[in-house]
């Protein structure tokens, strides 16, 4: 007999996908043979779909019994509560980029997260029952307000238990001094900041009021390596990055870093008001990643290793079967139930893409305030079951039927923002075509690749 499987046509393959997420390539002749005739497969491919469970020779209860641990594993996120407590802390920025998903609010009076707001929002988050708890500090620009983030550590610190907590910041680093290194280094704070490429290329799309911010990330980037602490950068495709896939590269290797996260745009806060100017169809998006692809996959024929990131999640998925807990693609996805955010104000949302839209003026993903809320208040709320029951793939038509549902996701926030619904309206949307395409990439170079290429792959995911 054989178990539920999905599949899709690749060139002169059929790629076949099943929900413990093992894969396999079939010609169309395996494909019939595996649906009418199994046992007419050669024992080579008989063996290889019985391990990966597409195939069983037995009782179909037993099969359900022993296959039933690879899917709990592969599904393992759906076991945790919430880790990721995202921060807000200022709306205030010494930037003005192109694509900024937060609409910057540059009154320095009135958006600020204060002491008693953040000690609420630290109290709500460690009701949840998770022993890892990861606290992430945003903005706008989160230095702007480093007095409430040295409060928030402290304070998650004094109250942890034995629970582990991980400390992330997202910043463009401009007012990165030894001071604040220093902190950082005390609470091992892992530093992220946003890279978009070359000189020309980083300064266009995120400008600042009269400084070379190249010149001052360079800077800042070799105080952060000089003081060991954990750090990577993000990029941001704008229209103006499809030119520079190349430079990109180029740029991420001459400043150090070993990995890069190709992220194309989405279309909250000024993204969207400028999307004429900066931004690009699906199509041109995944041209540009596949020359980046190929750019560093020619490298690490020379011996050059650079992961890609992007890349690196679908890999873990398609090839360690590894349950990643990244929120964007994970079935359901994670908001409430992976992430919260809490905005300087004291509101509490679903995620980062909640309050982006919150910041736009739509409060559809707000469970409400620090001030009058609970932790269990949040789980049991309509809007939690609402975006739980949007982003699980198993039950979205087209979703379900995809090959790729396995290790895919959608986002009921960007779904409500362009087609006012929370359901995908799949398979015609930006975001669907975008991991398709990477997918549709990636699958393909497993299934062509020869040894070099199959090397710069696994590279990605370890």
């Amino acid at each position: 007999m054989f178990n539920r499987f999905n599949f899709k046509q690749l060139e002169d393959k059929y790629l076949i996908t099943n929900d413990a997420g093992y894969y396999s390539f079939l010609s169309p002749q395996e494909l019939m043979a595996l649906v009418v005739k199994p046992r007419e497969l050669s024992m080579k491919k008989i063996e290889e779909l019985v391990n990966k469970e597409f195939l069983y020779f037995g009782e179909k209860e037993e099969f359900i019994e022993n296959a039933f641990p690879n899917v709990r594993s592969f599904k393992n996120h759906l076991f945790s509560s919430t880790s990721l407590h995202i921060f807000v802390v200022t709306t205030q920025c010494n930037q003005n980029c192109v694509y900024c998903q937060a609409s910057v609010c540059n009154d320095k009076s009135s958006n600020m997260m204060s002491f008693n707001t953040a000690r609420k929002a630290v109290d709500i988050a460690f009701c949840s029952k998770e022993k890892l708890i990861c606290i992430e500090f945003q903005g706008g620009e989160p230095l702007l307000n480093f007095p409430v983030i040295e409060y928030i550590t402290k304070y998650a610190e004094s109250i942890k238990g034995d629970r582990v907590v991980e400390y992330n910041i997202v910043s463009n680093l401009l007012l990165l001094n030894d001071d604040i290194i220093d902190f950082f280094k005390i609470y091992r704070f892992n530093v992220s900041t946003s890279l978009d490429g070359n000189e020309f290329l980083h300064n266009k799309n995120r400008p600042a009021f009269g400084e070379n911010v190249f010149k001052v990330l360079n800077d800042s980037i070799t105080k952060i390596r000089q003081a060991e602490l954990p750090f990577n950068a993000i990029q941001t495709t704008t229209k103006h990055s499809l030119k520079f896939s190349k430079e990109i590269i180029d740029t991420y290797l001459d400043l150090g870093f070993n990995g890069v996260f190709i992220r194309p745009l989405t279309k909250l806060g000024y993204a969207e008001k400028n999307w004429n100017s900066i931004g690009y169809s699906s199509d041109e998006f995944l041209r540009f990643y596949e020359d980046t692809l190929i750019y560093i996959i020619e490298l690490g024929k020379r011996g050059i290793i650079v992961k890609e990131n992007f890349a690196g999640i679908f890999l873990k998925k398609i090839i360690n079967r590894e349950s990643v807990n990244y929120m964007e693609l994970r079935s359901p996805c994670g908001a409430t139930i992976g992430q919260l955010a809490y905005y300087y104000d004291g509101n509490v949302y679903t995620c980062d893409e909640g309050r982006m839209l919150g910041e736009m003026g739509d409060s559809s993903f707000c469970f409400g305030n620090v001030d009058n809320i609970s932790y269990n208040d949040i789980l049991n709320s309509n809007i939690c079951n609402a975006v739980c029951s949007a982003s699980c793939l198993e039950a979205i038509p087209f979703c379900s039927d995809c090959a790729y549902q396995p290790y895919c996701g959608v986002c009921p926030v960007v779904n409500y923002s362009e087609t006012n619904s929370i359901f995908s309206q799949v398979p015609a949307d930006y975001r669907c075509k975008i991991h398709m395409g990477i997918q549709d990439i990636l699958f393909k170079l497993l299934k062509n690749g020869d040894e070099a290429t199959q090397q710069a792959l696994l590279n990605c995911c370890s």
